[in-house]
């Protein structure tokens, strides 16, 4: 809708979404219900769309600050919407996948335009994706705990002295073995994992801890190795990714 008039609305959503909406968009409820299983409980007063408001502070309503941030971070997206013709209600209209015929979009009308009306402030309700476009993004927090602490992770690691391996079949466990798991991306000639003078230390243990949020997965892997060389020795890790991973370590 290039040449069509368009809003600058703000939109409500909680930090945990914001990688999927930062990589596929905003989406509709069905869609996150037929295509990525998520059960959605709250299927809005307006309809099954997606909300906006003309004020940030009405957006506001619907964030609660991040329970893993110290800041309490919350996040609004900022959207030019182009709503189309309105159709204005005092009354919810619960369950409605489309706007009424003839009509773009769903608009509540507030109780300072209407006496009898549902709604505390303007909600605009958009059923396509086709008419919003994220254009910005505000990020911001309540005031610092001081007293916060990180919710702890755990792990299955242990400090206990760990079972010696043979000579035998355990120094069979190369790099190369790990390339069954791959997706075929990396190169297999390379050695990935501890390589002293281009030959892989033999891998003991692997313990991984992974979080999964939206389409995006944060795994700590931790990985203990044996070396049989008598003497100190430069090494060097090689961990594999494919093109759009990131890591840190």
């Amino acid at each position: 809708y290039p040449s069509a008039p368009k809003k600058v609305l703000y939109h409500a959503t909680a930090t945990s979404n914001m990688w999927g909406v930062l990589s596929r968009g905003l989406v509709l409820p069905w869609q996150i219900e037929n295509e990525l299983g998520i059960i959605r409980r709250d299927h809005g007063r307006l309809g099954r769309g997606i909300y906006f408001s003309e004020n940030p502070m009405d957006s506001i309503r619907y964030l609660h600050p991040s329970e893993t941030s110290p800041r309490g971070t919350m996040f609004l997206v900022v959207c030019e919407v182009v709503a189309g013709n309105q159709y204005a209600t005092s009354k919810e209209l619960q369950g409605i996948s489309a706007p009424p015929t003839g009509y773009d979009s769903v608009v509540s009308t507030t109780r300072s335009e209407d006496d009898l009306s549902s709604f505390d402030f303007r909600e605009f309700c958009i059923f396509d994706t086709n008419r919003i476009k994220i254009i910005g993004l505000i990020e911001f927090g309540v005031i610092p705990d001081p007293n916060f602490l990180f919710p702890p992770v755990e792990t299955s690691y242990s400090n206990e002295k760990e079972e010696e391996f043979d000579d035998g079949e355990n120094q069979e466990i190369a790099a190369l073995d790990i390339d069954d798991i791959l997706d075929g991306t990396v190169v297999k000639s390379v050695d990935i994992g501890l390589v002293v003078q281009g030959s892989p230390v033999p891998l003991s243990t692997v313990n991984v801890v992974a979080n999964i949020t939206d389409m995006v997965g944060q795994v700590i892997v931790l990985q203990s190795y044996h070396s049989y060389c008598d003497e100190e020795r430069e090494a060097k890790f090689v961990f594999p990714l494919s093109e759009g991973c990131a890591g840190s370590y």
